[in-house]
């Protein structure tokens, strides 16, 4: 039974609407009265003993996890004879299912990709806890997207903590027909290969604009249409790396969602390699067509090499006439040239960037002196070093650490898209966005190791979570960040009642 628009549960969370209902129970949209705030609460109606005592082992596990494409459990509870509570963060954005029903048809395979490369790294992340968490309903409707681009996995109602020596229970056996491999039907045993068939599947539907046949129908003989059948601008390497995620035996699958996220990540676009402008004349001149009455020569491609160089010459000659030593070397003068105008180019960049030559400063002057830009939302208080402060309240106050003057400690971002937000917190407003192998210098921490206080190379500062960052030292060499206030709560366009529809 649904639960009645204003009912109040646990003296604490007001019910505002239903948002989606399953025949395990349902996920609303409700009011935090304490904190004021938006927050989902999903509904598990399976209230046998056993059934009571895996949500409280499991939802404890939940609570725990903390990634920035996963909303954060912040509450969970149960109510005799009726059924078992999470809470997590109200994600504002549609989800992929929504985007899909308006397109009619498929979405952009570069899109698509982005987004499900950042459900990978949410996958990856639960599957590495241990015990391993398998989420288990992996879908398009189960992706929202948020308005900055960022992916959020939701909806953890049947999430299984993963033990090989049990069966699949009832209260987990929930399928999404499309989506749900075979193992995941009766009593079979489910694990991260689960998971990969059903990202897999949400893959296919994206990049086609249908839903995959479900796999108990594929495995009783159903045809099951290949994406490129559906939409032939799918790429070749994608489409193999899709139909090997959703094979229907675990073994034949990717074992892993890392090993699915690398096969997806070989097909991202690659920037056009630059051809030097002195071979692409020849090459243009040689294929050009001669006028009538000419004699035309078979063009001659001659590669040497020189034995004390041991590099490769390209010599072209459209007109079969033998290349003069003058123009020969006029061609390696130009060659070398352009060698000594590129380096001297890169270097005049370096030195504009103060990448060379440039004298390292304490983190406290740099904080200190540094100007916030339009963008951002933080000040910086010069008294203090370093205290970043936010319009309202102190961001963090560093305290000393093991790093010494002189010290400078640089990361690289490993996300496609890493968030820089005004505060270590998901709820803190994002400052910029930085794509994979942006340098930064790392300059403070939570005490937790989650989060990371940055520099960017914009200049901008704020704090990044520790699975976008690649490091090569030890992070106990960086300086615990204090006084971190409370994360705001989540921006809504208008206050809401509690009550309202």
């Amino acid at each position: 039974m649904a639960l009645a628009q204003g009912q109040v549960l646990n003296n604490r969370y007001r019910v505002v609407k239903l948002l989606g209902k399953g025949g395990f129970g349902a996920v609303y949209r409700a009011w935090d009265i304490p904190l004021n705030r938006l927050c989902a609460l999903k509904e598990n109606t399976e209230i046998s003993p056993e059934a009571e005592r895996q949500f409280d082992r499991e939802a404890s596990l939940l609570a725990g996890l903390h990634h920035p494409n996963l909303p954060v459990v912040s509450d969970h509870f149960s109510i005799a004879g009726q059924g078992q509570y999470l809470v997590m963060d109200f994600v504002e954005g549609d989800d992929l299912q929504a985007m899909l029903d308006r397109a009619k048809g498929p979405l952009p395979e570069n899109q698509a990709l982005d987004w499900i490369l950042q459900v990978c790294d949410a996958l990856g992340y639960l599957h590495s806890q241990q015990p391993p968490i398998i989420h288990r309903d992996v879908k398009p409707a189960n992706i929202k997207i948020t308005p900055q681009g960022q992916a959020i996995l939701v909806d953890f109602g049947i999430a299984k903590v993963y033990n090989p020596k049990l069966k699949t229970t009832l209260g987990a056996r929930a399928v999404t027909p499309g989506y749900s491999p075979t193992e995941q039907y009766g009593v079979g045993i489910t694990d991260g290969r689960s998971d990969v068939y059903a990202l897999g599947a949400t893959l296919y539907a994206l990049l086609t604009g249908s839903d995959p046949v479900e796999s108990v129908q594929r495995s009783a003989g159903s045809p099951f249409p290949a994406p490129r059948d559906l939409n032939p601008a799918i790429s070749p390497a994608v489409e193999a790396a899709i139909l090997r995620a959703m094979d229907l035996i675990p073994d034949q699958r990717w074992q892993s969602i890392a090993d699915f996220k690398s096969a997806l990540e070989k097909n991202l676009p690659k920037p056009p390699i630059p051809v030097n402008a002195h071979l692409a004349a020849p090459l243009q001149a040689a294929a050009a067509p001669k006028p009538a009455g000419e004699v035309v020569m078979p063009s001659q491609v001659v590669v040497q090499s020189s034995p004390v160089s041991k590099t490769s010459q390209l010599m072209i000659e459209a007109d079969g006439t033998a290349s003069s030593p003058l123009r020969n070397g006029l061609m390696i003068g130009g060659s070398v040239a352009i060698v000594v105008m590129a380096m001297i180019g890169i270097a005049v960049v370096l030195l504009a960037s103060g990448l060379i030559g440039r004298r390292w400063t304490p983190p406290a002057t740099r904080i200190a002196n540094h100007s916030p830009t339009a963008a951002s939302s933080i000040r910086y208080d010069p008294t203090k070093s370093p205290t970043l402060l936010t319009p309202s309240s102190p961001a963090g106050t560093a305290s000393p650490g093991a790093a010494s003057a002189g010290d400078a400690y640089w990361a690289s971002t490993k996300a496609n898209r890493a968030y820089l937000r005004a505060g270590p917190h998901l709820n803190h407003p994002i400052l910029g966005s930085y794509s994979f192998g942006t340098r930064v210098e790392v300059i403070g921490k939570t005490s937790d190791n989650q989060w990371f206080l940055v520099i960017a190379d914009d200049s901008k500062t704020g704090w990044l979570y520790m699975d976008w960052l690649t490091m090569d030292f030890d992070s106990a060499k960086i300086a615990v960040v204090t006084n971190l206030p409370t994360p705001p709560p989540p921006p809504t366009k208008t206050p809401e009642p509690p009550d309202s529809d």
